[in-house]
């Protein structure tokens, strides 16, 4: 029983997976027509991201230079900050 209801299931999958593949190749055919009647190519637009990466390394490199000037300095007692410091377990 558990079979015939596990094939039943697996059948009605495959019919709707087949159904949804083959009104987005309708669709897909549809939209190329459209354009190719009308001459239009879609394009996107254009983004320069060159100044946006520089600025997130230099601002990691900023980060990573803060972080060794604190991790350098010396506590009052002499030990430096992480020295003592036990993870508990």
């Amino acid at each position: 029983m558990r079979t015939t209801i596990s094939r039943q299931y697996s059948d009605s999958a495959s019919r709707a997976g087949d159904a949804v593949e083959k009104a987005i190749n309708l669709w897909t055919r549809g939209v190329r027509q459209v354009t190719d009647r009308a001459r239009v190519r879609l394009k996107l637009p254009q983004v320069d991201l060159v100044p946006s990466v520089e600025r997130y390394f230099d601002f990691v490199r900023r980060t990573l230079e803060d972080n060794r000037g604190i991790l350098g300095r010396k506590r009052p007692g002499g030990t430096p900050p992480l020295a003592g410091h036990r993870h508990p377990g």
